[in-house]
C-alpha cells in the first residue's frame, strides 16, 4: 500500500500502517491507497476508523513498546531509504569495463585481455610485486553471467546498507571486502586467474549478519529480520556451491565475508554511531581506499597502453603461470567432464581453448594436442558454426600446424580440416564463416596442388553456389564465384552476371568493380571492360583491398591491351584507347607512378596496334 504525508508518497505495508494508527502518528491530512482497505482508491485518512481509545492511551505512555517501535521504525526508514549513489557508481563503473572488455577490446572471458586488464594473478602479484591487482580485478567478470549476478546482488545489498552505514562507511566497506578476498586468494589460490565483484560482494554478506548480531536491540522486529543469521543459511548455500561448481574462488569468497564481518563488528553504522555522521577519520579512510582503487585503475592504463609490450609480456607471464604443465592435463581432464555433465556453455569452452593452446605450445611434438584441438573445435563449431572465434582458431590451427608443428606433409593433413568442415556443414547448413574456412581451405589446397586445380575449382564452385543459396544478399560470393570463372576462363557470360550482381550493393568498391572489369574483358565486351577499369584505376584510397584492386586492374588494362580484335572493329578499339589515356592522364596529374604505368600502357598499344 502507499501513503501520502505532505507531499512526499511512501510504500509500506499494513502491519506497519497499523501500528502508526495506533501510536497516533498520523497527520489528519494523510491519504492512503491500498487494495484490501480502501479498493485501490486514494482516501483520506479521516474517513478510516483503525484506532481506539485503548490504544491511544497507550500511546501517549513514551516507554510503551508500540511507541518504542515506531521510533525504531521511523529512524531506521530515514537512513535506509536514502539514494544508494556509492552502489549506483559501482555498478555503471564495472557495466562500463565489462562492455568496453566483452565488446570493444576482445571477449571477457579471453585470458590475455583479463590480466592485461588487471586481473588477478598470483605471480604478477607476489612475484612481479603488481599489488594493484588486488583491487582491479574486484571491476572485471568473466562473462555476461557472472557480471548479471554480482550486479544484481550489488545493487540488492547496497540498497540494504549504504543508507545505513552512510557513503564513506559503504565504501570502506565494499574496497577492503574486495582486497580482503583477494589476500585469502594469494593463500590458496595460485595456479589460476581471477577476476569478479563476488569477494567485496561477500563482504556486504558479512557486514549484514555483523549488524543483527551486534545491534540486534535497535533494530526494529519486522525489518531487522533480514540481518543476523538469519542470512546464514544463505550464505553457507552459496559456499556450498562453490565448491561443487568448477572455477569458483572459495578463497575470494570465505576471505571478503570474513573481513566484511569483522569490520562489520567494528565499524558501526552511521545510524546509530555517535557524534556527527561521518566522523572525520571516516572520511579520510574512505579518500584513501578510493585514492588506492583509483591508482591502481591508473596503473592498469598505463601499463595497458604501454608501448615497449609490457602488457603482453605480462599477459603472457600470467597465462604461462595459471596452468602449470605438470597439473595441465589433469585439469583439462577435469574441465572436459564439467562440460559433459553442463553442456555447452561459451565460458567453458573459452577456458577449453585455452588450456589445449597452452599445452599445445608447452608440448608441440606431441600430435595428440593437435588432434584434440582439432576434435576441439569441430565440437565448438557444431554448437556455434557462426562463432568468429571458433572458425578462426581452427584456422589458426592450422597454420600453426604448417609453420611449426610440420609433423607431416601438409596437404595430407589439409584434408582432415577439410573434412571436419565439411561436417558441421551437413549438420548445420549455410553459415558465412564456416563457408569462409572452407574457402580458405580449398584455396590453399589450389596452391598445394596445381596439377589437382581443376578438382578444387570444382569444390569452390559448388561452395559458392551453396553460399549464393544460402545468402543471395551477400555480395561477395557472387564476386568470388564470378572471379573464379576468370581465372578459368570460362562461363563468360555468367561471369558478367555473377559480377553485375555483386556490384550492386556498392556500385563504387573496387574489388568488386575490378572483378566486373575481367569479366567483360573475357567476354570481348571491352567498352565497357575499359571503362571499369577506368573506374578503379580512379579510386584514390590506399587500402590493403583497394591498392590490391587497382594492381589487378592495372593487369587487366595490359590485357585489354594485348585483346586481338577483328579489322572492323580496330578503329573503335584504338579510339576507346585514347579516351582511356587522356582521361586517366589527367586523374593522374599529382600521381606520377601512376602516370608512368599509363604511359607504359599506351606504348604498349601503340607497338600492338599501329
Amino acid at each position: 500500500m502507499k501513503i501520502q504525508i505532505d507531499d512526499q508518497i511512501h510504500d509500506i505495508d499494513e502491519e506497519t500502517f497499523r501500528l502508526w494508527l495506533r501510536v497516533g502518528s498520523i497527520p489528519v491530512g494523510t491519504f492512503i491507497q491500498s487494495d484490501t482497505l480502501t479498493g485501490g482508491r486514494w482516501t483520506p485518512i479521516h474517513e478510516l476508523d483503525w484506532s481506539n481509545e485503548q490504544d491511544r492511551t497507550q500511546a501517549t505512555d513514551e516507554s510503551h513498546p508500540f511507541r518504542r517501535e515506531f521510533e525504531k521504525e521511523k529512524q531506521f526508514l530515514s537512513y535506509q531509504r536514502r539514494l544508494p549513489i556509492v552502489t549506483l557508481v559501482l555498478i555503471s563503473l564495472n557495466t562500463i569495463i565489462f562492455i568496453l572488455l566483452d565488446q570493444f577490446v576482445g571477449r571477457s572471458q579471453d585470458v590475455a585481455n583479463l590480466i592485461r586488464f588487471g586481473a588477478y594473478s598470483y605471480p604478477l602479484i607476489v612475484q612481479n610485486g603488481e599489488y594493484w591487482r588486488l583491487i582491479t580485478n574486484t571491476f572485471l567478470h568473466i562473462g555476461s553471467f557472472h557480471f548479471l549476478l554480482n550486479m544484481g546482488i550489488l545493487f540488492i545489498l547496497g540498497n540494504l546498507l549504504e543508507g545505513l552505514y552512510g557513503r564513506s562507511r559503504f565504501i570502506i566497506l565494499y574496497l577492503i571486502s574486495a582486497i580482503g578476498g583477494s589476500l585469502a586468494s594469494l593463500i590458496f589460490v595460485r595456479a589460476a586467474i581471477g577476476a569478479g565483484a563476488s569477494g567485496a560482494i561477500f563482504g556486504l554478506m558479512g557486514v549484514v549478519v555483523a549488524l543483527g548480531l551486534q545491534h540486534r536491540d535497535r533494530l526494529p522486529l519486522r525489518r531487522g529480520r533480514v540481518f543476523g543469521l538469519r542470512l546464514l543459511p544463505f550464505i553457507v548455500l552459496d559456499v556450498v556451491l562453490g565448491f561443487i561448481i568448477p572455477h569458483i574462488n572459495i578463497a575470494a569468497h570465505l576471505g571478503g565475508l570474513l573481513v566484511g564481518f569483522g569490520v562489520g563488528l567494528v565499524l558501526p553504522p552511521a545510524i546509530y554511531a555517535d557524534g556527527e555522521r561521518e566522523s572525520y577519520g571516516v572520511k579520510a579512510a574512505a579518500a584513501v581506499f578510493v585514492g588506492l582503487t583509483v591508482l591502481s585503475g591508473a596503473v592498469t592504463i598505463q601499463r595497458y597502453f604501454d608501448r615497449t609490450g609490457i602488457a603482453e609480456r605480462r599477459a603472457n607471464d600470467g597465462i604461462r603461470a595459471t596452468t602449470p604443465s605438470a597439473e595441465l592435463s589433469e585439469y583439462i581432464d577435469r574441465i572436459e567432464e564439467t562440460v559433459r555433465s553442463r553442456g555447452y556453455t561459451r565460458e567453458l569452452y573459452g577456458l577449453l581453448e585455452r588450456m589445449y593452446w597452452d599445452a599445445l605450445r608447452t608440448d608441440s611434438e606431441n600430435p595428440d594436442w593437435v588432434r584434440n584441438l582439432q576434435e576441439f573445435y569441430e565440437r565448438a563449431l557444431l554448437e556455434e558454426p557462426n562463432d568468429s572465434n571458433w572458425n578462426e582458431g581452427f584456422v589458426r590451427l592450422y597454420l600453426y600446424q604448417v609453420e611449426v608443428v610440420r609433423e607431416r606433409n601438409e596437404t595430407e593433413y589439409l584434408s582432415d580440416y577439410i573434412g571436419r568442415c565439411v561436417k558441421v556443414k551437413r549438420k548445420k547448413g549455410y553459415h558465412e564463416n564456416l563457408y569462409r574456412n572452407l574457402e580458405f581451405f580449398y584455396s590453399r589446397g589450389k596452391e598445394l596442388n596445381p596439377d589437382q586445380i581443376s578438382g578444387w575449382n570444382d569444390d569452390l564452385e559448388k561452395l559458392y553456389r551453396e553460399a549464393i543459396t544460402g545468402d543471395p544478399e551477400y555480395a561477395n560470393w557472387y564476386n568470388n564465384l564470378a572471379w573464379l570463372y576468370v581465372e578459368q576462363k570460362s562461363n563468360s557470360e555468367r561471369a558478367v552476371e555473377l559480377a553485375r550482381q555483386a556490384v550492386k550493393p556498392d556500385a563504387k568498391n573496387p574489388t568488386m568493380l575490378d572483378t566486373l572489369a575481367w569479366a567483360y574483358l573475357q567476354n570481348a565486351q571491352y567498352r565497357k571492360s575499359l571503362r571499369t577499369f577506368e573506374q578503379v584505376l580512379a579510386i584514390r584510397s590506399d587500402t590493403n583491398e583497394d591498392m590490391r584492386a587497382r594492381e589487378s586492374s592495372w593487369d587487366g588494362v595490359s590485357e585489354w591491351v594485348r585483346a586481338e580484335v577483328s579489322p572492323s572493329d580496330s578503329a573503335e578499339h584504338a579510339q576507346e584507347f585514347e579516351k582511356f589515356y587522356a582521361y586517366m592522364s589527367r586523374q593522374f596529374t599529382n600521381r606520377p607512378a601512376e602516370q608512368a604505368k599509363l604511359d607504359v600502357a599506351f606504348e604498349q598499344f601503340q607497338a600492338n596496334h599501329y
